[in-house]
């Protein structure tokens, strides 16, 4: 299900902190399968799909606001995993900072075991 407008917009005004915890191993979104499925043929890909979010977030950085999240990821790496840490380059080259934790760890530390999005240290969304 993709987000709607309302969700869209908190990545245009949120002021200081956009921070995202992922937990899951692999996210099926349509509109990453082909570079997927690039990645996985050895084959380049341009990102194009991704070019808006990077834009966005390249913007929203240089203003001074931050990104951030936080990967849990199980071991050994599957290959969606695989493919997110290389596309991770291109998100952390425009700012975003990602963090990766092993799922065993996050169990130990009780974190939350559905996806979500925090802006400003105060707005919750919950995006499972």
């Amino acid at each position: 299900m993709e987000p709607g407008p309302e969700f869209t917009d908190l990545f245009r005004t949120f002021e200081h902190t956009a921070f995202r915890l992922e937990v899951r191993d692999r996210y099926d979104a349509p509109r990453e399968a082909e570079s997927f499925r690039k990645f996985l043929a050895g084959e380049p890909d341009d990102l194009a799909w991704y070019q808006g979010w990077l834009d966005m977030v390249r913007g929203a950085t240089t203003a001074g606001r931050r990104f951030s999240r936080v990967r849990v990821v199980s071991l050994p790496l599957s290959d969606y995993n695989r493919f997110g840490f290389w596309a991770s380059q291109f998100t952390i080259e425009a700012g975003d900072d990602i963090r990766y934790l092993t799922r065993e760890r996050a169990e130990a530390a009780d974190l939350p075991d559905h996806d979500y999005w925090l802006f400003d240290s105060r707005l919750l969304r919950d995006v499972s």
